[in-house]
């Protein structure tokens, strides 16, 4: 992979990021303080050329990334 494309990548992961913390602080605004509400996701990144990945390739590496963000997650908690 090019430095270019590299780039790349990580700048749209870094956006869709963004875009999917945003979500999750407007879950957690309008959810009742009673249930404290969360999501997890996966984001893969597949470029053009090797657009012809198995789904079930894709979806192991789309849980892969979810299950990391997941313990980032969780390693954020305030211990209870």
């Amino acid at each position: 992979m090019t430095a270019q494309l590299k780039e790349r990548e990580n700048a749209l992961k870094q956006e869709a990021q963004r875009e999917m913390a945003a979500a999750q602080q407007d879950l957690l605004e309008h959810s009742p303080d009673a249930y404290r509400q969360h999501f997890s996701f996966g984001i893969v990144y597949v470029e053009k050329a090797r657009s012809s990945f198995a789904t079930a390739e894709l979806l192991r590496q789309a849980d892969a990334a979810m299950y990391q963000q997941k313990r980032q997650y969780k390693e954020q908690l305030p211990l209870q």
